[in-house]
């Protein structure tokens, strides 16, 4: 019981949750949720709020159970007291943020503060099984909503969300049927593309994978530039992510092995919360869908950035205008839904491995989105929040964008041995050098 509410000791699996749960050999399943501020936080106020909302979005308080016919979530025993740590020093924060979290052990929601000298560091981190960036966000603002709550009514319980629906079907519901045909069609392409013609553009990471933590690149775009491409972009008829899309493909350009043929292709991802009318789902969830963008032959440096930004412009416009990320749910998760968990692990580990070895996975970027400044008001406005994209096991390599306060943060997360650090920060260097060189027309 919590808040009032009887919380069941058991939650149904969704179609989503066994999908992450099959391509979990891709990237550690974890979604780490930074802010840096000037204020000192409440650590015991803190540690409570950690608590409640483990309860107030339920599957958050849960552990993930591969059952092999219908995976569930099992609520965990109370209390909790590993879900939140003061960190001693900043190594400590770090390794933190690296750390894998266990589904399988649970909670979903972890939390670390670190008194930094120059001000408190706050960093959540979400399992990628129970939330996506989008959720991940939801649950940060859930947190600081009660943290707030907590300093007003120290014995505030937030109510917990057990009606709230995880399920696609928020948003299969509204794609009309007449659309399905052409839907799979798009992801019959996608597959197509990862097992034919040339192989992608690749950031040259190699298969191996010493023991230890992940390490992370990060990148911030200061406000002023980010303004900049912004106004650059719209004279362009191009967002931000078109933008950084192309300042990434011309970054990979430079850095892949170009000693044999390769197609420039992008994985990048979509919030598919967009066609709910409040913007959000009912419950915390994941609700993203994958997407291929292929380019066709990497650019020549007489291509400039304009010519390389107008093709990107053309592809997502018509991505877009055809059910853009939503090709996976029309076409595999029907399937997902009636096979075996063994064999799922069978099928899709099988094509994974096939991929890895061909090197045919495309690097992949992932727009996390803007943080809202609620989500991350504990009491006072952070200077800097960002999200960290999962890192992922090699071969493969992934972006991950988000923005707070007109600022822009990049991020990548990679294995020792996999690739050298100093050609990693070389890579986003020269992202970065291109973005915060594009002036719109007049400036």
């Amino acid at each position: 019981m919590a808040g009032g509410v009887l919380i069941p000791d058991r939650l149904r699996g969704e179609l989503t949750d066994r999908a992450i749960a099959v391509i979990h050999r891709l990237s550690e399943m974890i979604i780490p949720a930074e802010a840096h501020f000037d204020a000192r936080l409440d650590p015991d106020r803190l540690a409570r709020a950690v608590e409640l909302v483990l309860d107030a979005e339920p599957v958050l308080g849960c552990r993930f159970v591969h059952d092999a016919w219908r995976p569930y979530w099992e609520r965990l025993p109370r209390p909790l007291d590993d879900a939140f740590l003061v960190a001693a020093d900043d190594a400590s924060f770090e390794a933190f943020a690296c750390e894998p979290l266990d589904p399988g052990r649970g909670p979903q929601l972890l939390a670390c503060l670190w008194p930094a000298p120059d001000g408190d560091r706050l960093l959540v981190k979400v399992g990628h099984y129970a939330a996506d960036a989008g959720g991940t966000k939801e649950a940060l603002e859930t947190l600081a909503r009660t943290y707030r709550r907590l300093a007003v009514e120290p014995r505030y319980e937030p109510e917990p969300n057990v009606g709230g629906s995880r399920s696609m079907g928020q948003v299969m519901r509204r794609v009309p049927w007449s659309a399905r045909p052409r839907i799979a069609g798009n992801a019959l392409r996608g597959l197509r593309g990862l097992v034919g013609g040339a192989p992608p553009t690749r950031f040259p990471v190699t298969r191996e994978q010493r023991p230890g933590p992940p390490r992370y690149a990060l990148r911030h775009v200061e406000r002023e530039h980010v303004t900049a491409l912004a106004e650059y972009g719209k004279e362009r008829g191009a967002t931000i992510n078109d933008v950084v899309a192309t300042a990434v493909l011309r970054a990979l350009s430079v850095v892949a092995d170009r000693s044999r043929p390769s197609e420039l292709r992008l994985l990048v991802t979509a919030d598919l919360r967009r066609h709910l009318p409040c913007g959000r789902g009912a419950g915390l969830c994941n609700m993203s869908g994958i997407d291929p963008m292929s380019l066709g032959v990497p650019p020549e440096l007489d291509e400039g950035f304009d010519g390389l930004l107008a093709r990107v412009t053309r592809h997502t416009r018509g991505r877009k205008a055809s059910w853009i990320g939503l090709n996976d749910y029309v076409a595999m998760l029907p399937v997902i839904g009636w096979m075996p968990m063994s064999w799922l692990d069978g099928i899709f580990g099988g094509l994974i491995r096939a991929t890895n070895r061909g090197l045919r996975m495309p690097n992949g970027l992932t727009n996390m989105g803007p943080i809202r400044r609620e989500a991350v008001d504990f009491g006072a406005a952070p200077r800097r929040a960002f999200l960290r994209v999962p890192p992922t096991f090699p071969p493969n390599f992934v972006l991950g964008m988000s923005g707070y306060g007109g600022e822009l943060s990049l991020s990548a997360g990679w294995y020792p041995g996999s690739a050298p650090e100093a050609l990693v920060e070389r890579f986003f260097d020269l992202i970065v050098e291109e973005l915060r060189a594009l002036r719109p027309t007049g400036r």
